[in-house]
């Protein structure tokens, strides 16, 4: 992604739209080539297909060709693949942002009293999100049954890149067959440009693990600002950014671990978590105890 936008001649765009169009065609081409490279695998698959025995259902396949029945499911494991993507991209001053599925971006701002705003600026694609809700039910979704489940199809996001199995081969799936074009989509959500000024203090980019994790942990609805809260906290406290970073994951670690420690008993369950990333980008906020510069970018990953 960060080359394409990055050799598609950024500089001589000017307007917002020739900037929008180009992140737009940035996940374009990252979706084409990426299902390009699903050729063989498709071409694999329709093979093994073949040496299934006619009129078998699921078990039966299994008890006499195990070793077919399990080359097949590995490769749709693989062809299951897909993710939720944000770029944020500053270019002539102006921070644009782009995002499929439940990656989010946060741009925290100070006003004329210093008071912390917190803007999301990328779009949750997921069954919560009504304007997603009603595309669906646009091409023959019933949206009734998706309004009290959190998956569609194998997935929890209305749009992602990747994930052949719900978009090409969406027809395997009960609840997405009746669709009359393919449900899942990779076009993005694109938002900006937006004036950078001595206001805009930190951008954070995260992917749902961080916020969903704090969320159970705690309870809250406005876990942005939980987040913006703890990332200022580190702020006046660590010497680097990655410090910074590291610490809020850190954070989100523990919440949950203890939440779940707390209710072990009540919930007998394997604790599960899904994986944390934590992008951050300061543009002014004070590190009174900086020891390098605090506008690189830091990237911080939590397995």
């Amino acid at each position: 992604m960060t080359a394409e936008i990055y050799f598609s001649h950024l500089s001589e765009k000017k307007t917002d739209e020739e900037v929008k169009e180009l992140l737009r065609q940035a996940f374009i081409t990252v979706e084409k080539g990426y299902m390009e490279t699903l050729e063989d695998l498709l071409a694999e698959r329709t093979s093994l297909m073949y040496d299934i025995p006619e009129g078998l259902n699921s078990y039966e396949a299994y008890q006499k060709v195990p070793e077919v029945v399990e080359g097949i499911n590995r490769i749709n494991c693989e062809l299951s693949s897909g993710t939720a993507a944000a770029v944020a991209l500053i270019c002539n001053d102006k921070l644009y942002v782009a995002n499929v599925g439940n990656s989010r971006v946060l741009l925290c701002q100070t006003d004329t009293n210093s008071v912390m705003k917190v803007v999301q600026l990328s779009i949750d694609h997921d069954l919560t999100n009504d304007d997603e809700l009603l595309r669906l039910s646009q091409i023959g979704i019933n949206t009734g049954s998706l309004r009290r489940s959190t998956r569609l199809g194998n997935q929890e996001n209305t749009r992602c890149l990747g994930n052949y199995t719900v978009k090409a081969g969406y027809k395997d799936f009960e609840d997405l067959a009746v669709a009359c074009q393919e449900p899942i989509i990779s076009e993005p959500d694109i938002h900006g440009g937006i004036r950078l000024d001595e206001s805009s203090r930190f951008l954070l980019l995260m992917s749902a693990g961080l916020y969903k994790s704090i969320e159970e942990a705690i309870g809250t609805d406005q876990v942005n600002k939980y987040i913006a809260q703890i990332v200022v906290e580190q702020f006046r406290e660590q010497a680097t950014l990655t410090g910074v970073a590291q610490a809020v994951v850190d954070r989100a670690v523990r919440l949950h671990h203890d939440w779940y420690m707390s209710n072990s008993l009540s919930h007998p369950c394997t604790p599960k978590r899904e994986d944390i990333t934590l992008v951050l980008r300061n543009f002014n906020y004070p590190m009174p105890n900086a020891i390098t510069s605090p506008s690189k970018p830091t990237v911080i990953f939590n397995n």
